[in-house]
């Protein structure tokens, strides 16, 4: 069945819901063409049922008309479905423009008249130069692009008819479109002409058969930026592209964390300063402190090349001297009550140490190994870091034949039901702790500061997850941090060459940091605080290795929350 699916921003506006309370009056004949109902559904969805006839189709798809709003389950499962709803839509109409009662500007007969003007400039006798009104990013600008429930909306629609500002635009994967720009039909049209399709590497992501940490970090990268009404909604406005990416992440998500890949998943830095989502308690985090979903902010697509390690050649881009990370826990997830519970593994990193440049054992199922040719080194980087010369292996995934990688990684070839979870907010292991002392700033960017021993050594670096005004982002002394006694535990280990020249860590060039070993090994920490029993992340680190097991460490039982 064809149907049109509509993306727009509620805002303020009070807008018609279906209700438990009227859904049977609804599902009658013309129930929406009655005045005590079509009067109270807001202007943009009304001039879009008007449009949708226009455009030749029957059917509209929008969320407050089509989600039964105070269903609790049912709409918990129509959001998961949010991707797919987009997905199959015919084409999706967008609407950039203030709130659910701004209207589609500009439908004859059907709506407020837009007002566009149009600038020409004289350049000599007979030529006129049109400005144009087509803005950045696919022509995609305003309210709507900065609120996070429209970020996989458009992500998964295949074609888009854009009202922006006083503009129409056409959007899909094979071209866009701008009302006041005649297409080019050369052939030798240039690559930054307008009228070309871009591509949306994130798009491409959602398609893809193996697990792509890098893609996957910038996804929440752009999303979690964005804004929401209601911060709760943070996970459930990013459910359906979890839901999808279940396809190449085996066992899925926890929290918006791929569980095949928690080791890693867990270094996740903010690229800046973070905003906390609250709950209605004071203080107290809307979502476990271990999730990127606590903060609003984009995440450091650095803080995850150690997932994309894997990648030899094709596919997206190997992360270039990515520290290696050692997996030294077993994670636990589950609920408050323990009833229910998820056994983590690190199962990447077992087919690392079984197959990275071994011929031993037959590859898992899907999977063929290949001799690596000489004269064929990735483009990326020759060899991963855990060996001394170039593998004598690659192997290739039978759903993905142009990629080449050092090792299988986890994948599902049963048809399950994608695991996309929010009701398992606690993460539990045994591990070591031990204090260090806050030194000094490292970088303005972001508020890291030095880790050093009670002597004063420089032990290593701690990036903090801190909510900070605009004008002391440049001086992080003013949170009173330096000389405070930090609460560390470890969660992995990592190291990289001493040699390289990318600088992913903010610590690399630090005066103190040691660089006369191959290579520069440290083991990944989180800074905690306790709250009633239960440790919660308030910052992510790196201790130097020889450091970190020279000083005085106590064995403990670790309850994430």
């Amino acid at each position: 069945m064809s149907y049109v699916a509509l993306s727009y921003v509620w805002g303020g506006a009070e807008s018609f819901k279906t209700l438990q309370s009227n859904v049977q009056q609804l599902q009658q004949d013309n129930a929406l063409a009655t005045q005590a109902i079509n009067e109270r559904i807001a202007r943009t969805v009304r001039d879009t049922i008007s449009l949708i006839s226009i455009l030749g189709e029957r059917y509209l798809w929008v969320d407050s008309l089509c989600i039964v709003q105070d269903h609790a389950s049912q709409k918990h499962t129509d959001i998961n479905n949010m991707a797919a709803i987009f997905a199959r839509a015919s084409m999706t109409i967008i609407s950039t423009n203030g709130n659910a009662g701004h209207g589609l500007r500009g439908l004859r007969g059907i709506s407020v008249a837009r007002n566009l003007t149009q600038r020409t400039f004289k350049i000599q006798q007979g030529v006129e130069v049109l400005l144009a009104q087509q803005t950045n990013d696919q022509g995609v600008t305003n309210h709507w692009k900065t609120r996070g429930w429209t970020y996989q909306e458009f992500l998964f629609s295949r074609r888009c008819i854009i009202f922006n500002g006083h503009t129409v635009r056409w959007v899909c994967d094979q071209a866009r479109w701008y009302e006041d720009v005649k297409e080019s039909h050369q052939k030798d049209t240039p690559k930054n002409d307008i009228t070309l399709p871009r591509k949306r590497p994130s798009a491409a992501a959602i398609s893809l058969a193996l697990p792509d940490m890098v893609q996957l970090a910038s996804m929440i990268g752009d999303y979690n930026s964005r804004f929401l009404t209601y911060s709760e909604d943070a996970h459930r406005a990013f459910a359906g592209t979890l839901s999808v990416l279940c396809r190449s992440f085996n066992h899925g998500f926890v929290y918006g964390l791929p569980i095949s890949f928690l080791d890693v998943a867990l270094l996740w830095q903010p690229s800046h300063t973070v905003e906390p989502r609250y709950s209605s308690t004071p203080g107290v985090l809307r979502f476990p402190s271990w999730s990127w979903l606590a903060w609003r902010g984009e995440i450091d697509v650095r803080s995850w090349y150690a997932g994309n390690s894997y990648i030899a050649r094709g596919g997206s881009p190997r992360a270039v001297a990515a520290p290696c990370v050692i997996p030294l826990v077993q994670w636990t997830i589950h609920c408050a009550n323990n009833s229910n519970r998820v056994e983590s593994s690190s199962e990447w990193f077992e087919l690392k140490q079984k197959y990275l440049d071994k011929a031993t054992f037959i590859p898992p199922t899907g999977w063929t190994r290949y001799l690596n040719l000489p004269g064929e080194a990735s483009p990326w980087l020759e060899k991963p870091l855990d060996v001394d010369d170039v593998p004598k292996y690659v192997y290739k995934f039978e759903s993905d034949p142009e990629t080449e990688c050092w090792y299988p990684v986890p994948l599902d070839d049963t048809k399950k039901e994608p695991f996309v979870s929010d009701s398992l907010p606690l993460i539990s292991c045994q591990t070591w702790r031990a204090w260090l002392i806050g030194g000094e700033q490292i970088i303005q960017e972001r508020p890291t500061i030095s880790l050093r021993t009670r002597d004063g050594s420089w032990a290593g670096a701690l990036q903090l997850h801190l909510e900070t005004r605009r004008d002391e982002r440049k001086d992080w002394r003013k949170h009173g941090l330096i000389h405070q006694a930090f609460e560390l535990v470890e969660i992995s280990r990592g190291y990289c060459p001493s040699y390289s020249a990318l600088r992913n860590l903010d610590e690399w060039d630090h005066a103190e940091r040691p660089r006369s070993t191959r290579h520069y090994e440290f083991y990944n920490v989180l800074w905690i605080e306790w709250r009633n029993g239960t440790a919660f992340r308030k910052g992510l680190g790196r201790v130097e290795k020889r450091i970190w097991e020279s000083i005085e460490r106590e064995w403990i039982g670790l309850p994430l929350g």
